[in-house]
């Protein structure tokens, strides 16, 4: 059964404050509940807090007691109320999950165009290559040639003197 927080303190006999500042406590985060802004204690958070605040016996009998049809009715709409929110979260997870699938898919066809133009690349390289080296070949055998013509060229230094 859920209790909002002045339910609670009406029937511990204590101040809302008291009860909030319990229910800030680490120990009690799993038995909270919020909706739409209000806050709202289950059974065993109450428990808890009547025991921290040393609440008699005479008061939880109180509690068993008072706990009529109308708070079950209350719960059978809380719980229509839950069902319909948890179903609507479904919907949007699945939504993200249909996102994410397509996102992954996407992926995987970039990743596999990839390892295509990976593929395709080494052999791009190796021709790259190939011409670079032809074209070192052409410039030493032009080189060559041109040392060559310039020794047969070549006179020197006497051969200019007794020539003339």
């Amino acid at each position: 059964m859920l209790y909002t927080v002045k339910q609670a303190s009406i029937k511990l006999n204590v101040s809302m404050q008291s009860i909030y500042v319990k229910i800030k406590l680490s120990e009690f985060k799993d038995k909270i509940t919020k909706k739409q802004g209000k806050t709202y204690i289950n059974d065993a958070a109450l428990m808890l807090i009547k025991n921290s605040l040393k609440v008699s016996n005479d008061d939880l009998n109180y509690i068993n007691e008072n706990t009529s049809s109308n708070e079950t009715a209350m719960d059978s709409d809380d719980s229509s109320f839950m069902i319909k929110t948890l179903i609507e979260q479904l919907k949007v997870k699945d939504e993200q999950i249909k996102e994410s699938n397509e996102r992954l898919k996407q992926a995987h066809k970039l990743i596999e165009n990839n390892q295509v133009l990976l593929q395709a690349k080494p052999q791009q390289d190796v021709l790259q290559l190939e011409e670079h080296f032809q074209d070192l070949d052409n410039k030493l055998i032009e080189i060559k040639d041109k040392m060559k013509k310039k020794d047969k060229d070549h006179q020197g230094l006497f051969q200019k003197i007794f020539k003339k």
